[in-house]
């Protein structure tokens, strides 16, 4: 089950995945959150909170899970990843370039420092990487 969380900055939305996450998941909590932002111009600084409770997550949720973050990427500031689940840090950290937004992942104790982060990013989509006339002059030849 994935479960909205309250108790974050104002600009800063937080959801919990607890026991099995299923693709009704998305569409009750993360659709809306999406929809939200679309319909009030914001963007998303995201906190997603993978705690011990946590058991796998059902085929159809990582389908819509993919689905979903595809439509919705240049809605993101940020995303902070809070978990001591080894395989979601891993994967996190292995996935993370394919976004266009800063993600990070954080202990299960550093929820707040997670917070922290989030709330310092800059507002709008960011340049993770720019070629300027120096850097492409100083590039090798195509051959």
């Amino acid at each position: 089950m994935l479960e909205r969380a309250t108790d974050t900055p104002p600009g800063i939305d937080a959801v919990k995945a607890v026991g099995t996450v299923s693709k009704d998941d998305y569409q009750k909590v993360v659709e809306p959150l999406i929809d939200d932002a679309r319909r009030n111009g914001r963007r998303i600084r995201i906190l997603c909170e993978i705690g011990p409770d946590f058991k796998s997550f059902t085929p159809g949720a990582a389908w819509e899970d993919l689905k979903v973050g595809m439509g919705s990427l240049s809605l993101f500031d940020g995303c902070a990843v809070v978990t001591d689940v080894g395989w979601i840090r891993e994967s996190t950290r292995l996935t993370s370039f394919l976004v266009p937004c800063p993600v990070r992942t954080f202990d299960g104790r550093e929820r707040d420092e997670a917070l922290r982060w989030l709330a310092s990013l800059p507002e709008g989509p960011g340049i993770s990487h720019r070629l300027t006339d120096e850097t492409w002059a100083a590039a090798p030849p195509a051959r």
